[in-house]
């Protein structure tokens, strides 16, 4: 088996059932449980309860910033501001393919 495999959410749990995946919380990974993300744990075990794969595609949700360094790069560090700034640029990365 390779090292690594790419499971998709739609398949991760028959590749899971298929009993090839090494615990990672075990050696030689050492995971540590609590490191990850409660609500998606279910979604990385095998049904014996073994975290046996990591998420990629958690996508960020909040975003913290230094208002004084927001202020020297960006120009401003008022909160409506910054989020009209990056509501554009969500709305220019969309039309735009790089």
């Amino acid at each position: 088996m390779p090292d690594v495999i790419l499971a998709e959410k739609s398949f991760r749990g028959a590749a899971f059932r298929l009993d090839i995946l090494d615990d990672l919380e075990g050696a030689p990974y050492n995971l540590d449980r609590s490191l990850t993300f409660e609500n998606i744990l279910p979604s990385l075990m095998n049904e014996a309860g073994q975290i046996v794969g990591l998420e990629t595609g958690i996508a960020a949700s909040n975003l913290a910033y230094r208002r004084d360094l927001a202020e020297q790069y960006l120009g401003t560090g008022d909160p409506e501001e910054l989020s009209a700034m990056f509501l554009v640029g969500m709305h220019l990365s969309k039309l735009v393919k790089v």
